[in-house]
């Protein structure tokens, strides 16, 4: 960012592969790795209960 604002030397094109390479594994991660943890978890709490 501040090679953009300050520097102007074109960087904007790398950093969005960076920013949107980060978005996915954030999204991977929450969406495949740990929702269905998750649900499996609550759902095992909830037939200790009964």
């Amino acid at each position: 960012m501040i090679g953009e604002f300050y520097f102007d030397d074109r960087t904007r094109g790398l950093a969005m592969f960076f920013f949107i390479a980060g978005l996915i594994s954030i999204s991977y991660y929450y969406l495949i790795v740990d929702l269905p943890q998750r649900i499996r978890k609550k759902g095992k709490s909830a037939e200790n209960n009964t």
